[in-house]
């Protein structure tokens, strides 16, 4: 018996003559609610997009420098006594270190002791012309004393914060060698922002630039650029311009342009507290160069199309 091609209940279906049930069954109330909804969506993205403005940054690694003096031995010998400490204001020609001088003090107790001698025969004979010679002779001799003595001190050149102290007490100390340094508090702190040479053109003073120091994350200091660098600087001439102590705190890939700010002399505020800023701070330095709307950023051959007509 040959097998039936089609099944008895589909053929008895096809002769009742039912209708063929649609594909796919669609609400009109629905479609027309989504539709609106889609359409609306897709404008609003495509005003979005022609208002907002996306901002383009040059970012780069950035330094605090404090205004400082080093202090350089005036003499050479063993320190007796380290007079000052990190954080004590200093006024010009105050002694810092105090180095052995036994012979030159009891050489001065002599001469200081024969001087007063000699000024007292002066009084008992003030004719005495040999007299008066001897006071003389005496006081120049004793005048010399005093200031062999004083060179056996260093002192503070100018007013300042003492914020270095490398000497401590008999310790052998050598004549233009650093002691410490003194921070001039009548000068603001500045920041030295490195970055990337490709944004010269677009860098000028009076830009604002946005400064994050390591370890206060999202606290930001807007800060005013004093002045930008004429030439770039490779990472070999960097190191030479921060020098030996700082030469080596950032890491530069290529060329980068300098650009400058100031802090304030009191430093910065961080919720609510007041932190001083030391020569060294790493931090992250941001310029805003540049700013375009959504479309050109999402379709960049916008752009190339828009100055088409420039060319």
């Amino acid at each position: 018996m040959l097998r039936k091609l089609f099944r008895e209940d589909a053929l008895r279906h096809h002769m009742r003559g039912a209708d063929s049930g649609a594909l796919v069954q669609l609400f009109p109330a629905w479609t027309r609610v989504a539709s609106w909804t889609l359409l609306g969506a897709f404008a609003t993205l495509a005003v979005g997009l022609g208002l907002v403005r996306i901002h383009d940054y040059a970012t780069g690694p950035a330094l605090i420098q404090v205004p400082s003096l080093e202090v350089v031995a005036t003499a050479q010998g063993r320190t007796s006594r380290v007079v000052v400490k990190t954080g004590d204001t200093v006024g010009a020609g105050d002694v810092l270190v105090e180095l052995y001088s036994e012979a030159e003090r009891d050489q001065h107790r002599l001469l200081e002791k024969e001087f007063r001698r000699q000024l007292a025969n002066a009084l008992l004979d003030p004719l005495d012309t040999e007299i008066r010679k001897s006071v003389a002779s005496a006081r120049t001799q004793l005048d010399a004393s005093s200031i062999a003595l004083n060179q056996r001190s260093i002192r503070a050149p100018e007013d300042g914060i003492v914020t270095d102290v490398r000497m401590r007490t008999d310790e052998y100390v050598v004549v233009g060698a650093s002691v410490m340094t003194l921070r001039v508090p009548t000068q603001d702190a500045r920041v030295l922002a490195l970055l990337p040479g490709r944004y010269r053109p677009m860098l000028a003073p009076g830009q604002r630039l946005r400064l994050e120091l390591e370890g206060f994350q999202y606290e930001y200091q807007d800060l005013t650029i004093k002045s930008v660098s004429n030439t770039l600087l490779g990472p070999g001439e960097i190191r030479r311009y921060l020098g030996p102590a700082l030469g080596d705190a950032v890491a530069v890939d290529g060329p980068v342009v300098i650009a400058t700010a100031e802090l304030a002399a009191e430093g910065f505020r961080s919720r609510g507290v007041t932190y001083a800023v030391y020569t060294g701070m790493p931090g992250t330095a941001r310029v805003t160069v540049g700013a375009r709307n959504g479309w050109l950023t999402l379709l960049p051959v916008l752009e190339y199309l828009r100055g088409t007509d420039d060319r």
